[in-house]
């Protein structure tokens, strides 16, 4: 259906890793919204504290491991999507070149656009662990 309404250009691979990652991103968000603890936020309101500075030091520092968590998962996701949109509908791209030369018993180039995918993802899964590592005191210990 989106290949239909977004053709088979640009537009339809961001439409489609949008909505694979969206899910395991808004998922963590929600998971994250019911770590907060309550306790904190009664005590920074009774100190009139604004809204702001309840996100920047209760909600901000509580939330961003699951939103990174979240965003690895979606990450995952999201070459997956893109590959999955150029096996099926594309001129170009590492899908439609696997596709191209599993029809031409090219195994050999088949492995390097599989190699290639693995290597983003790793590179990709990699940079936001060190991200993910910059925040992880931030994380509550009852999750």
């Amino acid at each position: 259906m989106i290949i239909i309404a977004f053709g088979i250009g640009p537009a339809s691979k961001i439409v489609i890793v949008f909505l694979m990652a969206f899910f395991p991103i808004v998922m963590s968000a929600q998971k994250a919204m019911l770590t907060l603890d309550q306790n904190l936020i009664k005590a920074a309101r009774t100190f009139s504290a604004s809204e702001f500075q309840i996100f920047k030091t209760i909600a901000l520092p509580s939330t961003v491991p699951f939103l990174l968590n979240g965003i690895r998962l979606g990450i995952g996701q999201g070459l997956i999507a893109v590959v999955e949109d150029e096996l099926f509908a594309s001129t170009a791209g590492i899908g439609n070149q696997l596709t191209s030369n599993g029809q031409n018993l090219q195994t050999d180039c088949m492995f390097v656009g599989v190699l290639v995918i693995t290597i983003t993802g790793i590179i990709l899964t990699s940079l936001l662990g060190i991200i993910e590592r910059r925040y992880s005191s931030w994380k509550p210990e009852n999750s």
